[in-house]
């Protein structure tokens, strides 16, 4: 063999390994964007739903209406935040654990909901005030595991995206 023909053979062997390398490095940088956007939207899952158990108990409380509409208006962002955050999913578990927590989200939105029309229902004496007061216990302690439900897959996608992110 000449040694040009081997020089050759080694360049394109060196261009080849720059080009898998590159193509390497910028699949690696794609996964830890993809993880971190994961990580980022799993801590504002967290987050909301705190902002939004902070307003649900401040309603409860004390019937506060501005209350009321911030924790409607908190809702609609999360919703909004987990519509648009479809893409940024990167396996099926996660896929399955994000589908878990827009469940949980849309059926708290349909306790608190039904909240509302006790307490609506209270203000009119349509039913009994010991009747409503127990339902209200009951829907609260619902809203609460609903909330559970939320914070625990949140967990889970922060989990997966960490390990993701050190892998």
């Amino acid at each position: 063999m000449k040694i040009r023909t081997r020089l050759r053979i080694v360049s394109a062997a060196s261009v080849a390994l720059v080009v898998i390398m590159a193509f390497l490095f910028y699949w690696s940088q794609h996964s830890l964007t993809t993880a971190n956007k994961a990580k980022n939207l799993a801590d504002g899952i967290v987050s909301s739903v705190f902002e939004r158990k902070a307003l649900n108990s401040d309603y409860l409380g004390s019937d506060n209406q501005r209350a009321k509409e911030q924790w409607l208006s908190k809702q609609k962002q999360i919703s909004e935040m987990l519509t648009t955050a479809a893409s940024s999913l990167s396996s099926i578990s996660d896929k399955q654990t994000f589908d878990d927590i827009q469940k949980s989200l849309e059926d708290s939105t349909a306790v608190f909901l039904q909240i509302l029309s006790n307490r609506e229902s209270a203000g009119n004496e349509v039913l009994h005030q010991v009747e409503t007061k127990d339902i209200e216990n009951r829907l609260e302690g619902q809203l609460l595991l609903k909330f559970l439900d939320t914070i625990a897959g949140a967990h889970k996608l922060q989990k997966a995206s960490n390990e993701l992110i050190a892998s």
